[in-house]
């Protein structure tokens, strides 16, 4: 045989391409050479191909072996190719000796996989990624590690996925692919992709930070459910040890689970970031995902090659502790995804799209050292450093945000250790799952009326759906407008005061907006939050 071809893809955003390797002998002198745009990687894995291949007791002749990746002009990257150059090798060199037992439709089948040098079959970035795209090239399957081989069973509960006669086999090292390729017994699994309808989740307490640990006031309950419930946007202020941290962590839990196809949009994001998925995402929780504010631009932001923070967070929550200490441009290009749900990683010869669509909860302190307007320590801070410290905090991104508030320091921390081991010691704490019903009813409620305009949550609300969505009048929305002084906030800050009243509605399952919903939402405004603090001492508000 003079010539042969397999395939395999290469990643890109969150859609991959084809690739396909064609190896053939030529004249000239012996070895191995890779034709075609590629990284160190991917030429490294022409020897480790070559070295699995020995280590399987198949000798490479010593002949000229050209080994070509098509399309030639766009860049390989990556080591999933490892095992469909050891694939296109053998069938070149053996197909002979073989004769007729080997199989006639590996062009058919996408391989990706790394290689070990004894073998062994390891794990790849992508591998979701890849089967999506060898199903809409209408191949018969694709073959990975078993590592791989969870998350990609996750494909088979996503409802309308068109793969009826899709297959994925696993193996464990090269030795098990060769004997399937020559027709033998191998011991292979694998497992046909079948249509299962989405089944409705309810409260599964997950493997991760929750409220059960916490004493909740009023306040932080409200806000727990409005976010949960609207996937409103929060910036919370306040001394250090007041509880910022330990609240935002443990929002993630009280958040509904992903959809089906939320889920394969987070699969395929954090497949393309790592060759392992974490366990509470295949199990259907909202990723979250909280970066130190020493992170770089490209870790936040996302590159051509890999996804960000930002990224990896969609359909989930980004938590960003300690917000001024950011990065300047990092802050200001949190403006797109937090608008669009997509971030625009643009370079000098590609542009990458990744989206980023995610409820952002931000915490401060009141200035650099924390204890300004603290009644425990003394602020040590001067007046010019507090004045640039809360300038890091631009008007745009804080008017994108809808709720705001300060946590108050609690006099006695003792009483507050006090009644969280009491509340522990008589009764089991059922926080979360009480919070996850509030807000599964208001979702529910929610939903409703919002799928008429095809929108999953009132932060996706429009200008043009608020006066239907509040139930009221125009002429009640105009008074509404002049009452409470909305005309003073500027039109993105009007939009967010309605949704969040509108929020506070369902929850209490209400069709129309009621005052006291208004009220309490025009409380969480930036501006009512900086007075508050006391920002208008310095000039900010």
């Amino acid at each position: 045989m003079t010539s042969v071809q397999v395939k395999s893809a290469q990643l890109g955003s969150t859609n991959s391409q084809i690739v396909s390797i064609e190896s053939s002998f030529m004249r000239g002198f012996s070895g191995l050479s890779l034709i075609g745009s590629s990284s160190d990687v991917c030429r490294g894995g022409l020897l480790r191909a070559e070295a699995s291949l020995e280590a399987c007791e198949i000798k490479i002749p010593q002949r000229k072996i050209i080994v070509s990746l098509f399309p030639a002009g766009h860049k390989k990257e990556g080591n999933q190719f490892d095992l469909a150059f050891a694939v296109c090798l053998f069938y070149l060199t053996q197909a002979k000796e073989a004769g007729e037992n080997l199989r006639t439709d590996l062009d058919q089948w996408l391989f990706a996989s790394e290689l070990s040098l004894d073998g062994k079959l390891n794990g790849v970035k992508g591998a979701i990624n890849f089967a999506l795209a060898a199903m809409e090239e209408k191949l018969q399957g694709i073959v990975v590690s078993e590592e791989n081989f969870a998350e990609l069973k996750e494909l088979t509960k996503v409802e309308g996925l068109a793969c009826d006669d899709f297959q994925i086999l696993k193996f464990k090292d090269l030795a098990e692919v060769l004997l399937w390729i020559r027709q033998k017994d191998s011991g292979k699994s694998f497992e046909k992709i079948e249509l299962i309808p989405t089944v409705q989740q309810e409260y599964k307490k997950i493997d991760q930070l929750n409220f059960d640990d916490m004493c909740l006031n009023p306040l932080l309950t409200e806000v727990a459910a409005s976010i949960g419930c609207g996937r409103h946007n929060l910036f919370i202020s306040g001394a250090p040890g007041t509880g910022k941290s330990m609240f935002s962590h443990r929002i993630a839990s009280v958040l509904p689970k992903i959809t089906q196809y939320e889920k394969l949009e987070v699969l395929k994001i954090h497949s393309s970031f790592s060759g392992k998925i974490e366990r509470h995402i295949l199990e259907g929780a909202p990723p979250f995902r909280s970066p130190h504010h020493s992170s770089s631009a490209s870790a936040i932001l996302g590159s051509e090659y890999s996804p960000g923070e930002i990224s990896l967070a969609h359909n989930g929550l980004l938590f960003l502790d300690e917000f001024p200490e950011f990065r300047k441009d990092v802050i200001e290009s949190l403006r797109e995804p937090l608008e669009t749900g997509n971030i625009t990683v643009s370079r000098s010869k590609t542009k990458v799209s990744w989206k980023s669509k995610f409820i952002l909860v931000i915490a401060a302190n009141n200035c650099p050292c924390g204890w300004l307007g603290s009644s425990i320590r003394r602020c040590s801070c001067p007046s010019s450093k507090i004045i640039h410290y809360k300038r890091r905090l631009s008007g745009p991104i804080l008017d994108r945000i809808d709720i705001h508030i300060n946590i108050d320091e609690r006099q006695t921390k003792s009483s507050y250790l006090l009644d969280s081991l009491d509340r522990r010691k008589n009764s089991q704490p059922q926080t979360s799952r009480n919070l996850y019903e509030i807000i599964a009813q208001g979702r529910e409620f929610s939903a409703m009326r919002n799928k008429k305009w095809g929108i999953n949550s009132n932060a996706e609300l429009k200008t043009e759906h608020l006066i239907e969505a509040t139930e009221l009048s125009t002429h009640e929305f105009k008074l509404l407008l002049s009452q409470f002084n909305l005309d003073k906030l500027s039109n993105r800050s009007v939009l967010k005061v309605l949704r969040v009243a509108r929020t506070l509605s369902d929850l209490d399952l209400c069709s129309k907006v009621r005052e006291q919903d208004l009220l309490k939402a025009l409380s969480w405004t930036s501006d009512s939050c900086a007075k508050s603090r006391g920002d208008l001492a310095y000039g900010f508000v």
